[in-house]
């Protein structure tokens, strides 16, 4: 068993090595809560890895087959609900990526095909209601305009806005009175 430590003597890892490489299961550390677990094989990631909040619930969970991320990855809300869900296959995006809100509604619903996306991407509301889909094929964008839209909505949304705004650039003599307002 290994133990690494920084300049201040504030343990960082632990672990094991086989010669000089890392073997089995490594912690890290911020300070003194665990931030991260990953599982080795004579040097490269094989099984589970892990990142923490500083809770001790999972931030994300992944698994890696000789050195390479496979299998379905996940990310997490800091409430526990799941926020990201990727299929990897040898370290590429492959098949279903799903994006939730924390509500648990579903936010994005896409296809990878060897690191590309491919086929319909939806992206909907709070409600469940698709706000637009973007087509790819192999990477490429095949409905640019719906972009454009989404873009040009954007603007005119922040150019109604702006005369209810406050510019900071208005308070630059007392900053204090910018944050009072």
């Amino acid at each position: 068993s290994a133990e690494l430590f920084d300049s201040n003597g504030i343990r960082y890892a632990k672990g094991n090595y086989k010669g000089t490489a890392k073997d089995s299961t490594w912690n890290y550390y911020n300070n003194i809560w665990l931030v991260g677990q990953e599982n080795y094989a004579d040097g490269i990631k094989n099984g589970r890895s892990l990142t923490f909040y500083e809770d001790g619930s999972p931030a994300t969970a992944s698994n890696w087959t000789d050195g390479f991320l496979n299998g379905v990855s996940r990310s997490f809300y800091s409430s526990g609900k799941k926020k990201t869900e990727t299929t990897f296959l040898n370290g590429k995006r492959q098949g279903l990526s799903l994006v939730y809100y924390e509500s648990g509604q579903l936010q994005i619903t896409g296809q990878y095909i060897v690191d590309q996306c491919d086929g319909p991407w939806k992206f909907m509301d709070e409600n469940g209601k698709v706000k637009y889909e973007l087509k790819y094929k192999a990477g490429v964008l095949l409905n640019p305009e719906v972009v454009d839209s989404i873009q040009a909505n954007e603007f005119k949304a922040f150019d109604r806005a702006k005369g209810k705004l406050k510019d900071p650039e208005d308070f630059s003599q007392s900053p204090e009175e910018y944050l009072r307002n």
